[in-house]
């Protein structure tokens, strides 16, 4: 993919990542009727694909069940393991152990 074009010749976003991309750049594209779950609204739909994306999608389209179970797995694992983290409180720290008060101590 060129790094830089004209931006006339930029006329779609790629529906994985969000990039501008030109005609001569969509790789894949999806079209037909869609429903969203959420607001029970429906309609057409056209989504166009970057070439990353696109062998991106066609990879996730071919993954076996068993192989997406266990990578959602470690995925919320991982997401759990990151808010532990996140929200750990942290340790209290001594007087003792910084290094400005250091020489103080020395000298009492």
């Amino acid at each position: 993919m060129p790094e830089v074009m004209e931006v006339d010749d930029l006329r779609w976003v790629c529906a994985g990542c969000g990039i501008a991309i030109s005609n001569l750049e969509i790789s894949g594209e999806v079209y037909g009727q869609y429903i969203e779950y959420m607001t029970h609204g429906r309609g057409e739909a056209n989504f166009v694909y970057c070439p990353d994306c696109w062998e991106s999608l066609k990879e996730n389209l071919g993954t076996d069940i068993r192989i997406a179970i266990d990578r959602r797995r470690r995925i919320i694992e991982d997401d759990e393991k990151q808010r532990r983290d996140t929200y750990r409180e942290p340790e209290k720290e001594t007087t003792r152990h910084l290094g400005v008060n250091r020489m103080e101590e020395e000298e009492s």
